[in-house]
């Protein structure tokens, strides 16, 4: 497949997959390129575990790996995103492991971290109704 262009956090990426949750781009410099690995997957040794977050029961929910310049996103189970010093994003995900799961970490935890690991400002915020007052708290972080 071709691979499509897509803006998110104001800059332009390509992906070999549709991305349907970003909107399209149709100029600009690709800043990060994201690929699904295929059969030949490259080799993943050598990295080293630099930082995990607990799941329920203290277990590892996903962590984080690092080689030199190039990291390894893991997420047990569903799929694994090699972070390229190169400014590409290969998607390795486990046999099951649906498009839409895919996505999703791959637009919520991944592309923000490898962007915030290249010096971009990267800004998560959140929103709640507070009930029967009409109005809303934002949280910005």
């Amino acid at each position: 497949m071709r691979a499509q262009r897509y803006r998110i956090f104001g800059i332009v990426l390509s992906c070999d997959f549709p991305l349907p949750e970003l909107p399209p781009a149709a100029a600009g410099e690709v800043v990060l390129s994201i690929a699904l690995a295929g059969d030949a997957a490259p080799a993943l040794d050598g990295f080293e575990r630099v930082h995990e977050w607990a799941g329920p029961g203290a277990q590892a929910a996903c962590w984080c790996e690092r080689r030199g310049g190039d990291y390894l996103f893991v997420f047990p189970g569903f799929v694994r995103y090699l972070v390229g010093e190169n400014d590409h994003i290969l998607c390795l995900p486990e046999p099951g492991c649906d498009l839409s799961t895919l996505r999703h970490l791959l637009l919520n935890q991944v592309v923000p971290r490898a962007l915030g690991t290249r010096g971009r400002l990267i800004v998560h915020a959140s929103a709640v109704i507070l009930p029967g007052s009409g109005r809303a708290v934002a949280f910005l972080g």
